[in-house]
């Protein structure tokens, strides 16, 4: 793929997130997704920081730079993830956008 077509697809990406993160009604927001066992805002919140992360790992292999050692360590990450779910579990539609 092209690096203009990963550029348009990954705007698009996001675009259609922002979309569905602004038509969640607000009393599902808090709701808790069974497999995760996050609210809703915690699993969009958790989307939102991995869209800033992805665009960071791609420029970063561009870029010819290694990735954090953190992305090598599956455990940790895993933690890290449900450690930020319990802090954004309450988290609003504009926090997850800002």
């Amino acid at each position: 793929m092209e690096l203009d077509a990963l550029r348009s697809a990954f705007a698009a990406t996001v675009e259609q997130f922002v979309a569905e993160v602004n038509a969640v009604p607000p009393a599902a927001w808090e709701q808790v997704a069974a497999d995760e066992n996050w609210t809703v805002a915690a699993v969009a919140r958790h989307i939102a920081w991995g869209i800033g992360v992805e665009a960071e790992l791609i420029a970063a292999v561009l870029d010819g730079r290694p990735l954090d050692a953190i992305y090598a360590d599956w455990a940790n990450l895993h933690a890290l993830n449900a450690e930020n779910a319990q802090g954004t579990a309450r988290c609003t539609p504009a926090d997850v956008l800002a």
